[in-house]
């Protein structure tokens, strides 16, 4: 069958997506997928990760395309990445497969950070506190970024892309999820393979570093992570994935690092960051860092409404 019959056009993809998606996300989700092909797809079928990711970046806040403007894109793409294609369609139709798998990348902030499954996708409620704490703790002198149990590497990466140069970020993580992240690395952020529920945590943290400024914890009850400043801070996700226990322990190795220490260079910087599944756990969370010395805290919510994170603060 040539390729010009109707089978072999842009339509019978557009109506499948359509169908399981609307008709303008399905028409967006096609322009990136076909993009994708394009531009990333190789004839040996395999992504070759030297190619420009445009997605959201390129194509956020613009408006859905035609059918027309689509087929002309589509029959700029090799048989391979036509069949590429096809399959895409088909494991985001018939298995409900996340685009940011079938991509292999999510943007977050300024980094595009790599997914594949079980990894988690990077949420834009993470991307949007990550941002507003970034705006928080630009300064003229570097702090110690604490991102632990970072998951993906999205905080420890969008802190990196956000703040000057200077800022060192160090990324501890017990799971093997980072490593397809390492390439994003930049000067200032550094891997360490470290177990915080271990007794001699503090120390070995101590041993990288001398002082922390800020520490930061993924959501309690995802599989994410958690950090903060510390010498001055520890900022991060993880009560939503991991529980409260994992985050009384967190609040206890961050008054460990000093961080229940008031700081008169960190001033008005939060030392511990948590992001939390919802207003359930706030109380637990902020009992936690009173208990460690934290002695106010803060909830931020998401542009939904909902709070969510944490932020615990020494105040003179």
């Amino acid at each position: 069958m040539p390729r010009s019959s109707a089978n072999n056009t842009i339509i019978p993809l557009l109506k499948k997506l359509s169908d399981s998606l609307g008709t303008s996300q399905a028409k967006n989700e096609l322009r990136w997928l076909v993009e994708h092909a394009r531009t990333t797809i190789a004839e040996s079928n395999k992504p070759h990760h030297d190619s420009p990711k445009l997605l959201a970046r390129l194509w956020r806040n613009q408006p859905a395309p035609s059918e027309e403007e689509l087929e002309l894109d589509r029959q700029r793409l090799t048989p391979v990445q036509w069949a590429w294609l096809r399959q895409a369609v088909h494991d985001r139709t018939k298995h409900h497969k996340p685009l940011q798998y079938i991509i292999g990348d999510q943007q977050f902030g300024k980094t595009n950070v790599r997914v594949r499954p079980p990894v988690l996708i990077p949420r834009w409620e993470t991307e949007e506190w990550m941002l507003r704490l970034a705006e928080m703790i630009k300064a003229d002198r570097p702090l110690s970024i604490l991102d632990a149990c970072t998951g993906t590497g999205c905080l420890a990466l969008g802190l990196a892309s956000e703040l000057p140069d200077g800022v060192a970020t160090i990324w501890n993580w017990r799971n093997e999820n980072l490593a397809f992240n390492e390439m994003l690395l930049s000067n200032s952020v550094e891997f360490q393979r470290l177990d915080l529920q271990a007794p001699n945590t503090a120390a070995k943290l101590l041993g990288l570093k001398a002082t922390w400024d800020y520490d930061h914890q993924q959501p309690a009850g995802s599989r994410s992570g958690c950090q903060g400043l510390g010498g001055q801070a520890i900022a991060g996700r993880g009560a939503r994935s991991v529980g409260i226990a994992f985050i009384v322990n967190l609040a206890k190795v961050a008054r460990q690092l000093g961080l229940d220490k008031y700081n008169p260079y960190v001033g008005k910087l939060p030392r511990l960051v948590v992001e939390i599944g919802g207003e359930h756990q706030v109380e637990p969370v902020r009992q936690a860092m009173h208990d460690q010395g934290l002695n106010s805290t803060e909830v931020w919510k998401d542009m939904a409404g909902t709070d969510r994170v944490v932020l615990g603060y020494v105040k003179p």
